[in-house]
């Protein structure tokens, strides 16, 4: 049975009957003798990647079948479904408003492009009709022009025009190639791409470090280096496949937190649990990293203070070391010092973002 997009099958159980148990996967599949044979029930075309199934406990012939595109119902026990109309529901990635009036939600969405959705609806209510993709790769963060919403930039990097339709591809030269400069160009499937809180002209990128184009991404400069690990310890974790791994720089920047006060001031976090800073624009980056925090661990978010230049919080996933419990983190000295801020919150969950009240 294959996986596909990363995501784990699920099984559940007919509440009815112990027998009848569905498998979550690229295919939707029943079994009706407890697993000695199977029977497709939904597949591709109509969506892929099935990752949750909910059976009516009081009439087994209701399911709610969710995919990357949404959730569908079927009344009669997967003979028929309803379309992904019903109700506007996606996977989406990393959201973002724009400065439209009304204004708009964009980010990529899993599996099926990207959207930027009205967050009113000229007809009473949000339709599919007030979602519009805008050309950003399907797990690729977006980042709308702050002075100009009808331009949606994103994914490693493209802009759309939402006027004309069209897209291009503008995203910083690969470095080794003629005479570009700048950190190795490594990147996963969502990078960071932010625009300055504090000045609408510059937009931040990161592969393995971090990049900067004030002139709409016409050209790029490189403002760190390599801001990963390039080495660490095996995890305990790994196992008896702790021999066959070799530590090396693989990780990229997965978070960046430019600071609302101050465009020189930037934070950034790693994919290998790291996390760095400058406070001159990035001609000198100092690693703040907790000593908590550990390789495999996955920076996920950040966010730069609103009231003074030396607060930053970030949010730490360690679901690659078998920890399932939340880590949220706090600085008030420019990451001098980091306290773990995680009372209140349940165990059980790992933790991929944290945001200030900007109030």
């Amino acid at each position: 049975m294959r996986i596909g997009g990363g995501d784990l099958p699920t099984i559940t159980v007919d509440p009815r009957n112990e027998g009848v148990v569905y498998s979550c996967s690229t295919v939707f599949w029943r079994t009706e003798d407890g697993g000695l044979t199977w029977t497709a029930v939904r597949g591709a075309p109509g969506g892929d990647d099935y990752q949750k199934t909910w059976i009516n406990p009081n009439d087994p012939n209701i399911i709610l079948l969710v995919a990357d595109q949404g959730g569908v119902v079927s009344g009669n026990r997967g003979e028929s479904w309803s379309n992904w109309y019903t109700q506007p529901t996606a996977a989406m990635y990393h959201v973002t408003a724009d400065n439209a009036f009304p204004y708009r939600l964009c980010g990529g969405q899993q599996d099926s492009g990207s959207a930027c959705v009205d967050s009113r609806g000229m007809d009473g209510e949000i339709t599919f009709h007030d979602w519009h993709p805008v050309n950003i790769e399907e797990y690729g963060m977006a980042a709308p022009d702050p002075k100009n919403p009808d331009m949606v930039y994103g994914g490693k990097v493209t802009v759309y025009n939402r006027v004309t339709a069209q897209r291009a591809t503008v995203g910083p030269p690969v470095p080794g190639r003629g005479e570009v400069s700048g950190p190795p160009p490594r990147a996963v499937r969502t990078q960071p791409i932010i625009w300055s809180p504090k000045d609408p002209n510059v937009l931040f990128y990161g592969t393995s470090g971090v990049w900067k184009t004030t002139d709409h991404a016409h050209s790029w400069t490189a403002i760190s280096g390599d801001l990963t690990r390039q080495t660490w310890d095996v995890p305990a974790n790994a196992g008896k496949y702790a021999s066959t791994v070799t530590p090396s720089a693989l990780g990229t920047v997965t978070a960046i937190a430019p600071s609302p006060l101050d465009v020189n001031v930037l934070w950034a976090g790693t994919g290998d649990g790291l996390i760095q800073v400058t406070t001159d624009g990035g001609k000198k980056w100092t690693n703040v990293t907790p000593p908590e925090i550990k390789a495999w661990t996955s920076i996920f978010n950040m966010d730069a203070g609103h009231f003074d230049t030396k607060t930053a919080y970030a949010a730490a996933n360690t679901l690659r070391l078998d920890d399932m419990n939340p880590h949220l983190w706090r600085t008030h000295d420019g990451g001098k010092t980091w306290t773990e801020i995680n009372n209140g919150i349940a165990p059980g969950a790992v933790t991929n973002s944290i945001r200030e009240d900007p109030r």
